[in-house]
């Protein structure tokens, strides 16, 4: 079973990092899942998609509110 949601997708990691920063500020713990060798090789993102911003499933309708 899944603990966690993906609540948005991002073109780049600095993108979803502001989202990451805006919800936990509001109290909801946020991690980023990006195949970009934590950030060293951003190019890799070309290849491999989009940034996931992702949330504990408890949280998932609060992020939803707070990203929209």
């Amino acid at each position: 079973m899944k603990k966690f949601n993906v609540v948005k997708t991002y073109p780049t990691r600095i993108e979803a990092e502001i989202g990451r920063g805006k919800l936990e500020s509001n109290g909801i713990t946020a991690m980023i899942q990006a195949d970009d060798a934590g950030g060293q090789e951003g190019y890799l993102l070309n290849a491999t998609g989009f940034v996931k911003l992702v949330v504990l499933k408890k949280d998932y309708s609060v992020a939803m509110k707070l990203l929209s």
